[in-house]
């Protein structure tokens, strides 16, 4: 990491055991209840400032929504850490529904809403108007929670303004999740958004990710701005993989801010943070909701994870390409909403009036077959049938590959940020399509300051 491109800012935050479901309510137009999940997960805060990495810097359509500032983040180092600071994940089966019954969740996948503007209130009156009529348990918040910069501290007015206000007439619990736009108010504002879980009945984050459980479904918050961050990454898989051996529910939710794919002005996320959501939805999680891009998309499954892009909840921009789209819905406000009933799936897309857009086929969950039965399946963590075969294109992804252009849009092969990959394990040929690889260095397997990982091994002094 050169030193003269990247000023990075450590903050570590170690958050003190939350009781479950503290100051929160939900409804559920049916009568079931929907009460917030025993999870109280360890948050890190890693704010990496380099320019252009970790910010997203755009200039978006529509002007009710703020520019994605280039401007670094400056924030001193703080110490907020605590002994008895929680570690590990609590994946608590929800004990409402009676054994047996039918079993069914619907919430709303709702993403960057906290303008406070015209648009926010009225995708929220859309919500209530569809909610009133239809049954609606909780919504997943998917980042960029309070526009610019985040908020200074738990008392901050913008609670109120941007979240508390517009949403004063709906009776749902916002499950939240951390957006770019959250953290460039620095440790600061994630410290109080975090608290402020205390203080009100609707904003649920107890960490910067955590799980829960509703019925039989078993939901992953995940900190994807921090992904960045090589620390925290670790950290944040670690924490994913131990939540993973507690899960039991029939159906794996995850979200969280960056899509993995998405055909929005910003586009597929790469580098590093696209590493770790493929590490952590491949062969793990049935579907992935996020924000980022102000549409609405349903994208072509990866890996054989459903991909949906909904962050129209308070401004728009058009919609870049069509590649790798079912359904697209740009220069439209709205949000999704899901139904998971025993062992079907499937999602709607409405505008700000709470009209309906769009309708997915109902999804079956399908049980894996991960035994020797002649056919690879890529989701499992061990399938005996899954060969090197299996790695070419036009296959669904395989996760065993280590290069498989099925699992990702642009470049099968380029996997780490900063670091110019081989075409393949072992290979001492580059991977043409990575951009690290795509400027001769000044002495390609020398030391130059640029690690080239296709050089024979132990040939360049930089890896």
């Amino acid at each position: 990491m050169r030193a003269h491109l990247r000023l990075m800012v450590l903050v570590v935050l170690w958050l003190v055991p939350l009781v479950s479901g503290c100051g929160s309510s939900s409804k559920s137009n049916d009568g079931d209840s929907a009460q917030t999940g025993d999870s109280v997960i360890r948050g890190d805060i890693q704010l990496d400032t380099d320019s252009g990495v970790g910010l997203d810097i755009v200039t978006p359509e529509d002007t009710s929504l703020p520019d994605d500032s280039s401007t670094q983040v400056d924030v001193a180092p703080v110490d907020l850490s605590t002994e008895d600071s929680p570690i590990g994940a609590d994946i608590s089966p929800d004990t409402s529904a009676d054994v047996g019954a039918s079993q069914k969740v619907v919430f709303v996948a709702l993403g960057d809403f906290g303008t406070g503007g015209s648009g926010q209130l009225q995708v929220a009156a859309g919500i209530k108007s569809y909610c009133d009529q239809n049954r609606c348990d909780f919504i997943l918040g998917l980042g960029d929670l309070i526009y610019d910069s985040g908020v200074s501290s738990v008392d901050d007015s913008q609670f109120q303004t941007k979240f508390e206000t517009p949403y004063k007439n709906l009776d749902l619990v916002f499950y939240q999740s951390p957006g770019n736009h959250d953290y460039y108010g620095g440790a600061a504002s994630i410290s109080a958004m975090i608290a402020y879980t205390e203080k009100s009945t609707k904003w649920y984050m107890p960490s910067t990710y955590y799980a829960f459980t509703k019925a039989h479904v078993d939901f992953f918050s995940l900190d994807t701005y921090q992904s960045d961050n090589t620390t925290y990454y670790g950290d944040e898989i670690g924490w994913f993989k131990n939540a993973l051996t507690t899960s039991k529910g029939t159906w794996r939710v995850a979200y969280g801010h960056y899509p993995l794919r998405s055909n929005g002005v910003h586009g597929d996320t790469t580098g590093r943070r696209a590493q770790f959501l493929r590490e952590s939805l491949c062969g793990n999680v049935d579907i992935y909701f996020a924000g980022h891009d102000h549409n609405l998309e349903y994208l072509t499954d990866y890996c054989g994870v459903i991909l949906v892009v909904s962050g129209a909840g308070g401004g728009t921009r058009t919609l870049a390409s069509g590649g790798n789209q079912i359904a697209g819905f740009g220069d439209q406000l709205g949000f999704t909403v899901v139904t998971i009933e025993d062992d079907k799936l499937w999602f709607t897309f409405h505008d700000e009036d709470g009209t309906q857009l769009y309708k997915s086929p109902v999804r079956t969950k399908i049980k894996l077959d991960c035994g020797a039965d002649g056919v690879c399946d890529g989701r499992c963590a061990s399938d005996p049938d899954c060969s090197s075969q299996d790695c070419t294109a036009g296959n669904s992804c395989n996760i065993h590959c280590t290069m498989d252009v099925d699992c990702r849009s642009d470049c099968p092969c380029d996997f780490n940020k900063d670091i110019c990959e081989p075409l393949e394990k072992g290979s001492t040929t580059r991977c043409a399509c990575d951009p690290d690889c795509m400027n001769e260095d000044a002495a390609p397997c020398k030391k130059d300051g640029h690690c080239d990982s296709w050089c024979p091994t132990g040939t360049d002094p930089d890896c």
